[in-house]
């Protein structure tokens, strides 16, 4: 049970602005002494407050009609040295102007990291287990976790390919999870995995596939085109379609780790839902940032989703009709370390 008087629900992005204009650092509550743990990773509860003083544990982030917008490509399968895939986001879109959900980004990845900055200086956590005490009022103190090692999505610096020196970003990048569809609803058939045409993941140190087969899996959220949609024959509605191959058998369209690197390239643009929490494991304690629900890609689809409304899309819609679509490329940049 949570320690906080909350109230779960779908926070906005401009819960968290207003949230953090009204109380600074102080709209952004980390829950540190509920932490769900399992053997390998502990997992926290992030909440916000909003303008109106209410402490929300939210459900998902439901961003706003701008979108948000992808700087980076993702890997061919025969590429990549692992199974994740982390989808790279731009401070500013292609008109060079910082989206207020980009802002609400920002915010949360600096706050995130000066409140944890502030627990170990305050000896409120510890990566020392032999120190955590119970006291008086049942919680622990110091709070052990895995790692103190602080980090978020957000990367304020890159590496010069040619001094091999860091130096900072002129508007920072962040990249986000794609999480693995673990739980299926009823009627839905579950996906058999299978190696997907006998290619093995990149040995990492080699260069050279390794020993790991590169297996197919779905994701979590589901992706719909923007631009590919038709109108419901009675009611007139828009029905986006999803975003994918079809398979000429069984007329299924197919979104998975095998083709996604096809539809999800630099410049793509998407709205929809965002969760964030604590992940702690052995190398970190970071700000985890994912796509959840449905998502609306600007070459993709939605139809009903909770907290996406017309309004919403018919924005997005509106806002990157007239740009063009990034080509999938071989630039790409993904993470040096899977997430476990």
């Amino acid at each position: 049970m949570s320690t906080h008087n909350t109230k779960k629900a779908i926070l906005t992005t401009a819960d968290i602005l207003s949230g953090f204009e009204t109380y600074g650092d102080d709209f952004m509550v980390i829950d540190i002494d509920t932490l769900r743990a399992t053997t390998y990773a502990q997992y926290g509860n992030v909440y916000v407050k909003n303008g109106n003083g209410d402490l929300i544990q939210p459900r998902f982030w439901k961003l706003s009609g701008q979108g948000i917008y992808t700087c980076s490509s993702i890997a061919e399968p025969s590429k990549r040295s692992y199974a994740s895939v982390r989808l790279g986001l731009s401070q500013i879109n292609e008109q060079e102007d910082e989206i207020d959900n980009m802002k609400a980004m920002r915010i949360l990845c600096e706050v995130f990291e000066r409140k944890m900055e502030q627990f170990k200086e305050d000896k409120t956590i510890t990566e020392n287990k032999k120190l955590s005490k119970k006291q008086e009022d049942g919680t622990m103190r110091p709070v052990f976790l895995m790692s103190t090692k602080i980090e978020t999505p957000m990367l304020t610096e890159k590496e010069n390919k040619e001094t091999g020196e860091y130096e900072e970003r002129e508007h920072p990048v962040y990249y986000i999870s794609i999480p693995k569809k673990r739980f299926y609803n009823a009627g839905e058939t579950k996906k058999e995995s299978v190696h997907f045409n006998n290619e093995y993941y990149l040995d990492a140190d080699k260069n050279s596939p390794g020993e790991t087969p590169i297996m197919s899996f779905e994701y979590q959220p589901t992706f719909y085109n923007i631009e590919d949609f038709y109108h419901h024959p009675r009611t007139g509605k828009k029905i986006y379609k999803k975003l994918g191959d079809v398979d000429e058998e069984t007329g299924e369209t197919v979104f998975d780790n095998t083709n996604i690197q096809k539809y999800l390239t630099r410049g793509s643009a998407l709205v929809g839902g965002l969760k964030f929490e604590l992940v702690v494991v052995g190398r970190y304690a970071k700000l985890d940032i994912s796509l959840c629900g449905m998502m609306h890609v600007r070459m993709g689809q939605l139809t009903q989703n909770e907290g996406v409304d017309d309004e919403c899309l018919d924005e997005f819609a509106e806002l990157y009709s007239k740009v063009a679509i990034s080509k999938p490329s071989n630039d790409f940049d993904e993470p040096e370390e899977p997430d476990f």
